[in-house]
């Protein structure tokens, strides 16, 4: 058996790769706190697209954020050119002891390539989205990709410091509290006890969102059925005019959006359950121990679902007879998104219905 590495957790600084997307920087968050349970005394920085920073800044568990924009600007050089520049400013005079690269991309690679550190460790060649990658990182760590995302993230770390101690992930809560907008709807609903369901159908592809017809199919059978209080969360002008229109269709309902995301969250928790499909919000109300029920297309239920007896939902066949570990290879091109499109509603509430009655009649669960 391989020996524990020894380090030196009074002096010991770490430097977390994860850049993007938003659902991923959230399946990695719980690296964070590992390591500073592990190494109490230890110092955890993170490098991450500028656009997502207030996402990592709110992680109780992360000390220092270092942004860069890559993706936002590669098509404006000079805007490109003078993030980089403010990013090797930024890390001057900084030597970190391990750099644990979590993207595995060609993009982190680049980034490797700015930082000074003892150590950088990447994915292995089986394991790495991207090959270049393979040339920026000292250390190799092989994952199972089939295995669910947050575990994979800490799988990997865990192999690293060869360690088989068992670590069980902690709610992670980012600092904030919900808007006052919500707070008399809240109450209005509690008062009359009404379950409230938090309504998150946007994503940011196409082909893993319900059709808006499907969507206002189950919801008017799950309101018929459990009297539910709906919150209905947009994220872009056209899903704030979908938004006000499903408010307006059933009896008890409300709409916001823009939030900031340790705002969302908060609100999150003061809600009873999240619907949503393979997106942030599905992330973000995982990590905070918030129940959800999800839908799947073209991404793997297995891997991409929280997991948990509080979390339920379904996955959606291709009728074009494609088979994936983690994303269908016709995510981005697919012009029907039949895998999820085509789910029949009478299944979803069958399910829906299935998860939700056992989730609130258990005496063990966890919800509000």
């Amino acid at each position: 058996m391989q020996k524990k590495r020894s380090l030196d957790s009074h002096s010991y600084s770490f430097l977390i790769v994860k850049m993007s997307a938003l659902g991923d920087i959230i399946h990695a968050l719980s690296v964070a706190d590992y390591l500073k349970e592990r190494f109490p005394s230890c110092r955890v920085s993170w490098v991450v697209e500028e656009r997502f920073k207030d996402l990592v800044s709110a992680a109780p568990s992360v000390d220092a954020i270092y942004p860069i924009s890559i993706k936002g600007v590669r098509k404006n050089l000079f805007s490109l050119l003078q993030s980089i520049g403010s990013f090797k400013k930024s890390l001057r005079n900084q030597v970190f002891d391990v750099v644990l690269d979590l993207q595995g991309n060609t993009k982190s690679a680049f980034v490797l390539s700015l930082i000074k550190a003892k150590k950088k460790v990447g994915f292995s060649k089986s394991c790495v989205s991207e090959w270049p990658n393979l040339l920026a990182t000292h250390s190799k760590v092989e994952v199972d990709l089939s295995s669910q995302i947050s575990s994979q993230y800490l799988t990997f770390v865990k192999k690293y410091f060869s360690d088989e101690e068992s670590f069980l992930p902690k709610p992670v809560y980012l600092a904030d509290k919900s808007p006052e907008s919500f707070h008399k709807f809240h109450k209005e609903q509690k008062y009359a006890s009404r379950r409230i369901v938090m309504v998150c159908p946007g994503s940011n592809w196409e082909n893993k969102r319900l059709s808006d017809e499907s969507l206002r199919d189950l919801l008017q059978r799950l309101e018929t059925r459990f009297d539910f209080s709906f919150v209905f969360i947009y994220g872009s002008e056209k899903e704030k005019v979908f938004a006000k229109e499903l408010t307006s269709r059933y009896k008890h309902a409300t709409y916001l959006g823009r939030l900031k995301i340790s705002k969302w969250q908060a609100l999150m928790r003061e809600v009873d359950l999240v619907f949503a499909v393979d997106s942030s919000s599905l992330h973000l109300a995982s990590i905070a121990d918030v129940p959800t029920f999800s839908v799947f297309g073209p991404s793997s239920l297995s891997v991409y679902k929280p997991l948990g007896k509080i979390h339920g939902g379904v996955q959606g066949t291709c009728p074009y007879g494609k088979t994936f570990v983690k994303h269908c290879p016709l995510l981005r091109t697919c012009k029907t998104g039949a895998c999820i499109k085509g789910i029949q509603v009478k299944e979803l509430e069958k399910s829906f219905t299935s998860f939700f009655e056992t989730l609130f009649t258990a005496d063990t669960n966890c919800v509000k």
